[in-house]
């Protein structure tokens, strides 16, 4: 049996300055609140074998979330600041109780071995300002299974297929439904009504190890139902403030294979690479296709040791990193050289 508690705080204090029509407006907004976290975790295992074990455990998680902001507001820069007395309505609270059961299993024979695992999760969250009635509450029940197949011929190589379901769920700061001015030009809301995401994950990754070359081979390929995903806006009554906030999308769908190599024909040098290229397709709220992407990274190093312990070694990389949705990434090149001495 485990016990672990977690804090983490939220002590802002953030001055703005907002000039509109020759107009000088001042203001100021506080917060101390945090997220605090209690886990319990029990385990056991119900049989042990060389060959087959059987574990079975649970789990039970409570958070308390505060969101504590004030507001402040001033006409002149000499002037005290005036509260906007909004804090009864600003104030957040949030209670989240997840309670989870799982079981595990894995059996070995030979060259083969096999694992698999499933939880029953059940989370509830509420949400409330501090002295209002009103609060958004949400239950949820869910089945998260795992899944995972190995095959070692040898020492040398190794070839895994595995299955895994995850559930992500928003914290208290995306689910604040009340702005937060960052600063002069960004300003940040959560989204109570925002959902759990869940996804499936499906994987294949190959070894080989060498006595001069390493390889590995990967793909993945991943689908998320109701992702979170971020939003940025201007509005025309403010066209210098940049609005953030998040919503929930139909799905996402990712699939990347990609391959590693290292060889070393001579102790002297090693030269490494590494590659992948994959798409990314975001679904909206309807499940029509909203934006997809292809991305692509390469990436080649060497390096070699020279008498008198000088190490002379160079790199190159092409990216095209992965964009998040409604913005466009171009890709960028990387490369360096270096010459060293002991």
């Amino acid at each position: 049996m485990r016990k672990s508690f977690a804090f983490s705080p939220d002590v802002r204090s953030q001055v703005g300055t907002v000039l509109h029509d020759s107009l000088t407006q001042y203001s100021k907004n506080t917060s101390r609140g945090g997220l605090w976290e209690h886990t319990l975790l029990f385990d056991a295992y119900l049989l042990r074998h060389p060959f087959i074990n059987l574990k079975t455990g649970f789990i039970g998680t409570y958070r308390y979330g505060t969101s504590n902001p004030h507001y402040y507001a001033k006409d002149r820069e000499n002037e005290d600041w005036k509260q906007l007395g909004t804090e009864d309505e600003y104030n957040l609270r949030q209670h989240y109780l997840n309670l989870a059961s799982y079981v595990t299993a894995s059996i070995r024979y030979k060259s083969l071995s096999f694992s698999a695992g499933a939880r029953m999760e059940r989370s509830q969250s509420t949400m409330k300002q501090n002295h209002g009635k009103e609060e958004y509450k949400e239950t949820h029940l869910d089945f998260i299974p795992r899944i995972s197949l190995t095959y070692q011929p040898s020492n040398k190589s190794q070839v895994v297929l595995s299955y895994y379901c995850g559930v992500k769920r928003p914290s208290i700061w995306l689910l604040n439904p009340f702005d937060d001015q960052v600063d002069d030009y960004n300003s940040t809301r959560g989204n109570p009504e925002l959902k759990s995401q869940k996804s499936h994950s499906i994987g294949l990754n190959t070894i080989f190890i060498g006595e001069k070359l390493f390889v590995q081979f990967s793909t993945d390929y991943i689908m998320t139902m109701s992702p979170m995903f971020q939003r940025k806006w201007v509005n025309d009554d403010n066209p210098k403030l940049l609005y953030e906030s998040y919503f929930n999308g139909d799905k996402f769908q990712s699939i990347v294979p990609s391959l590693m190599l290292s060889y070393q024909p001579i102790p002297a040098i090693m030269i490494s690479a590494f590659g992948n290229i994959g798409g990314l397709f975001f679904y909206g709220e309807q499940g029509n296709l909203l934006q997809k992407d292809f991305i692509y990274n390469i990436q080649v190093n060497g390096d070699i040791s020279l008498p008198q312990e000088y190490y002379i070694g160079g790199k190159y990389g092409f990216t095209q990193s992965s964009p998040i949705l409604y913005s466009v990434n171009r890709h960028s090149h990387l490369y360096s050289f270096s010459l060293l001495s002991r």
